[in-house]
């Protein structure tokens, strides 16, 4: 019997689907994200903190915006996910040194450290492999997010559809590059017709010039 269920278990694992579950973590994160910065910005400025819910947010978005699914809404979001979990990565690496470079500012008696009743390098070991952890699974997501883009490249609607998305793609370019070109050729002979007046009145003063020396000659 429990190695019946122990299947069904590894089987609903299986086939879950995974994507679902990215957009209900970057919510959590995206609160959790905010209700930190609030806490923090009341004591310094830190711009990990102020990039990951610009992060947050953006991920929602675009997941979000997947409700209309397409390959290119699907593409977006895949490339946002691994773009800002690779930049949280280098943040992390950066806050991680820091911390052991100037720990004495991370240990602010009005920091986080009194809520736990840890000593410093409690706080910040517990803090520090929390984010690694969070880190890992964005990158697990970002591999979720990626599977989610292939397999959509492989369903005919939605194929078909991204052939059709790109055929008016192609024809509103053509339709902005004819409307371009045409206002172009508007403005030169609109150039041209003013060009063409100012000859004209350069050689009627010419023109007129020469007429009264003529008279004055003759007059002489």
């Amino acid at each position: 019997m429990p190695a019946r269920q122990g299947k069904r278990v590894l089987f609903l694992l299986q086939n879950m689907d995974w994507n679902h579950l990215v957009n209900f973590f970057n919510i959590f994160m995206l609160m959790c994200a905010v209700l930190n910065m609030i806490r923090i910005f009341q004591i310094t400025f830190d711009l990990g903190i102020f990039y990951t819910v610009i992060a947050y947010s953006l991920r929602v978005v675009l997941k979000f915006r997947m409700c209309c699914d397409s390959i290119k809404a699907r593409y977006d979001f895949m490339l946002c996910m691994w773009i800002t979990s690779i930049i949280e990565a280098v943040i992390y690496l950066w806050e991680f040194t820091d911390v052991f470079i100037s720990s004495e500012v991370y240990c602010d008696p009005a920091g986080i450290t009194p809520m736990f009743n840890m000593n410093c390098a409690w706080a910040m070991t517990v803090i520090l492999g929390l984010n690694a952890i969070i880190i890992n699974l964005n990158f697990y997501f970002s591999a979720v997010a990626y599977e989610h883009y292939h397999r959509g490249q492989k369903k005919p609607k939605l194929a078909a559809r991204e052939v059709q998305r790109r055929v008016d793609e192609n024809q509103m370019k053509k339709a902005k590059r004819a409307e371009s070109e045409r206002k172009l050729q508007e403005a030169q002979k609109a150039a041209d017709v003013v060009l063409q007046a100012e000859r004209e009145k350069t050689l009627n003063e010419q023109l007129l010039v020469a007429g009264v020396e003529l008279g004055g000659a003759q007059g002489g």
